[in-house]
């Protein structure tokens, strides 16, 4: 194949004509037989060529805006996303990067990656607030999709990241623990609640959640509050919630707990949660694996020795 797109450049058709021509086969190679059209994208072509490249796939974008009825069909979504990023391609290599945001805008209701698309070239253009207003409108629009949502909330987390909002990052991350309680996400917020300076009330409060279920973001009662010294939830409310868990899990969570001790070298914290294998398992699959013993072995070998 890379005998052929040599030969593309050589032929009669126009510069625009010979583009087209790669992206038609490059778009209907099912067994990656385009891998040498490198070659060929590798020439130096002119803006002009990128900008009449631009503007007959810009066309080619009208006819799929007008198949409505088409937008649940993965190939469809697929061949308009990647048209749209060939045009924003061809954009930028024409100079006329004043038009890849109108463009992204307009298009974010038209394809599930509109919003991180757009969102990623505002945080390109270092139009933060922008950027900021957009992650809101797109976990607004796409609430039932968790994994656009959680694109969106993660690229808010970067930003605050960035901006060094530490107390409104911990916020973030104590979202995600309560919602996924793992050792990923506990350590996740440790890291957060100590550059935000409230990380013993914290961490206080997620290994409670973790062995007893209440959580310091929906508790009723000040019942919390005094298990964690009478402190007040110091952290504000979340600007960028995930969405909830849509089922209830049992307590304690004692695969997180002892996954905590292991990696906190405690281990008559890692004895205080385990429970031999035969103990019978909860209705979530609370069972233990054959990784979970062999790390509380090793643990309890340490000790001994």
């Amino acid at each position: 194949m890379t005998i052929v797109f040599r030969a593309v450049s050589q032929s009669s058709m126009s510069v625009v004509e010979q583009m087209l021509w790669v992206i038609e086969i490059e778009s209907e190679s099912d067994y990656d037989l385009c891998s040498g059209s490198d070659v060929f994208w590798e020439q130096a072509f002119s803006k002009a060529d990128w900008s009449n490249l631009a503007d007959t796939l810009l066309k080619r974008l009208k006819s799929f805006s007008s198949k409505k009825d088409k937008k649940e069909d993965f190939n469809f979504r697929y061949q308009h996303d990647k048209t749209i990023e060939l045009i924003i391609e061809a954009l930028e290599k024409s100079d006329r990067k004043s038009e890849v945001i109108p463009l992204c805008q307009n298009q974010v209701a038209q394809s599930s990656e509109g919003y991180p698309r757009l969102i990623s070239h505002l945080r390109n253009e270092k139009r933060v607030e922008d950027a900021i207003e957009w992650i809101h409108k797109g976990i607004v629009t796409h609430e039932k999709y968790q994994n656009i949502t959680i694109k969106l909330r993660n690229v808010f987390l970067e930003l605050k990241k960035e901006a060094k909002n530490w107390p409104q990052v911990a916020a973030l991350e104590a979202d995600e623990f309560f919602n996924r309680p793992s050792l990923h996400t506990f350590q996740a917020l440790e890291k957060a609640a100590k550059r935000a300076k409230v990380l013993p009330t914290i961490r206080t409060a997620a290994l409670q959640f973790l062995e007893t279920g209440q959580s310091p973001l929906t508790a009723k009662t000040t019942k919390m509050a005094k298990s964690v010294k009478n402190a007040i939830w110091p952290l504000p409310k979340p600007e960028a919630e995930l969405p909830k868990e849509r089922f209830s899990t049992d307590f304690p969570k004692r695969n997180t707990l002892i996954e905590i001790a292991i990696a906190e070298k405690q281990p008559d914290e890692v004895m205080r949660w385990y429970q031999p294998p035969d103990t019978k398992p909860s209705r979530f699959g609370g069972g233990w694996s054959n990784l979970m013993v062999h790390q509380v072995a090793s643990v309890l070998k340490v000790q001994c020795h």
